[in-house]
């Protein structure tokens, strides 16, 4: 970025956001001009996916969203709880470590991978015992109360 002009407010929450509120003049030869809430990106964007290693049940927060779980250093099964779908939140989960992995839905909501669809406050799993590879999949939410696996997830997975 060449020359960047904040007219009003814009914070930094984490490394790697920007939230804009009001209005953003920002203007670059290397990657375009935006105003308000809009911008025009030429060429490569380059960033790291947050991860998290768990070795004990997590309750996922929505602020975790984008963020890579896995289980590494595990010496048992871990429970991923996560938090009430709203329509962007994403998460990935790995099964590393040769424990259980448990990706669990608030009470009256459900994870669906591919045609199936988990109980109300169900879950997934993938379960040491028929491990092979490095399992994981990818959830998201696109509205209240259903997460969804948006591809194939790698590995076995019992939907619960």
């Amino acid at each position: 970025i060449r020359s960047l002009n904040l007219n009003a407010v814009a914070t930094c929450a984490t490394v790697g956001s920007l939230d804009l509120a009001a209005s953003l003049a920002l203007v670059s030869p290397d990657i375009g001009a935006a105003t308000g809430s809009s911008l025009t990106l030429t060429g490569a964007i380059k960033y790291l996916v947050p991860i998290a290693s768990k070795t004990i049940a997590y309750a996922v927060l929505a602020a975790d969203s984008g963020t890579h779980f896995d289980n590494i250093g595990a010496g048992g099964s871990v429970t991923f709880t996560l938090p009430p779908a709203a329509a962007g939140l994403n998460y990935c989960f790995l099964a590393s470590a040769a424990q259980n992995v448990v990706v669990a839905a608030q009470a009256g909501e459900r994870i669906a991978i591919g045609a199936g669809n988990s109980t109300s406050g169900g879950n997934v799993t993938s379960a040491a015992a028929f491990r092979q590879g490095f399992p994981s999949v990818c959830l998201e939410a696109h509205a209240a109360s259903q997460w969804v696996a948006p591809t194939t997830p790698n590995g076995q997975w019992s939907i619960n």
